[in-house]
């Protein structure tokens, strides 16, 4: 057992030796490069119209200002969206019927 660990140390040692770090400004100018690659937010022109159809899980509604409820309120829904715009590419504006 102590054969084998030995073993093993000296096999670390002998692999954190050999390979030298990559550093220096060869090694970051990758990571600076002039080139900026355009994401969603800067490209946020953009508009879209999105349609939507689904199921309802559960079709039973509260009443507003009431402690009643309403069974079987509905069992789909479907709509549409526009994205008009975006606020200072933080979020979109959407316009949901």
């Amino acid at each position: 057992m102590k054969i084998l660990i030995l073993i093993l140390t000296f096999f670390l040692f002998l692999s954190l030796g050999l390979a030298d770090p990559v550093v220096g400004r060869e090694a970051a100018a990758p990571y600076f490069s002039d080139v900026v690659k355009e994401t969603a937010a800067q490209n946020s022109r953009a508009h879209y119209m999105v349609l939507h159809i689904g199921k309802l899980v559960n079709t039973t509604a509260w009443n507003w200002g009431d402690k009643s409820r309403e069974k079987d309120a509905g069992s789909a829904s479907i709509g549409v969206t526009y994205r008009v715009g975006d606020w200072r590419g933080l979020t979109d504006y959407l316009i949901r019927l």
